[in-house]
């Protein structure tokens, strides 16, 4: 659905993170844990650093899983009962209920909003997958309907496709961004060499190349 018309109201949130089990990656992302991790397959606490709750906990010496949110609410609980979900991806995620499904994104699904994303949403929904507001642009963000590990896991593998299209993205628009302020600053070092060589400059402003000057007035309209 477009960002446009949805009405739904969110009812919780909650990041959920995962890794194949290796002690020493772990206790070097989690250094608050002090090198103390219990291995038993059981959910334990992290230490309260803020009205966020955290609990972890290592299942079968092959994944780490960890879970933030706000105790007591029912996504908290809904994700500390959640079987490990099968990939070897060491990431984190956030995941958003809105009334009768979810939502899950990261922060590596943000990219400018630099184009007309109506188009966009019309045909990447049929993935049940969608760009959404940002502070920074826009974020990617995948659909779905169970709090299950196949669930998610579906979930995740489609979200990481969209990470993947907008990293593509995000280098294009660096790569653009390179030669465009490389041509920017041949226009400039033209200028200079065109001024007077026997005047020392290092202190002066030095006049502005004759491309992207003003050819009229600002106006501002009211909103």
């Amino acid at each position: 659905m477009k960002e446009s018309e949805n009405t739904n109201q969110k009812r919780g949130q909650v990041i959920y993170e995962q890794a194949p089990w290796n002690r020493d990656h772990i206790e070097a992302l989690y250094p608050i844990l002090e090198k103390d991790i219990i291995e038993d397959g059981q959910w334990h606490e992290f230490p309260t650093v803020s009205d966020t709750s955290g609990r972890y906990r290592v299942v079968d010496f092959r994944y780490f899983q960890a879970v933030f949110g706000l105790p007591g609410t029912a996504l908290f609980d809904e994700f500390s009962t959640l079987a490990p979900i099968q990939t070897a991806d060491d990431a984190e995620w956030l995941v958003t209920e809105i009334d009768d499904y979810y939502e899950v994104t990261s922060v590596f699904a943000v990219t400018p909003a630099l184009s007309d994303y109506d188009q966009v949403y019309d045909w990447l929904y049929r993935h049940a997958l969608v760009l959404k507001p940002h502070p920074r642009g826009v974020q990617g963000t995948a659909y779905f309907t169970d709090i299950e590990a196949d669930c998610l896991l579906d979930a995740v593998r489609r979200l990481t496709w969209l990470e993947n299209v907008i990293l593509s993205l995000n280098r294009r628009l660096v790569n653009e961004s390179n030669i465009f302020w490389s041509n920017i600053k041949q226009s400039s070092d033209a200028v200079l060499s065109s001024l007077d060589n026997s005047r020392d400059w290092s202190g002066e402003i030095v006049p502005l190349p004759s491309e992207h000057r003003a050819t009229g007035f600002k106006h501002r309209e009211p909103v």
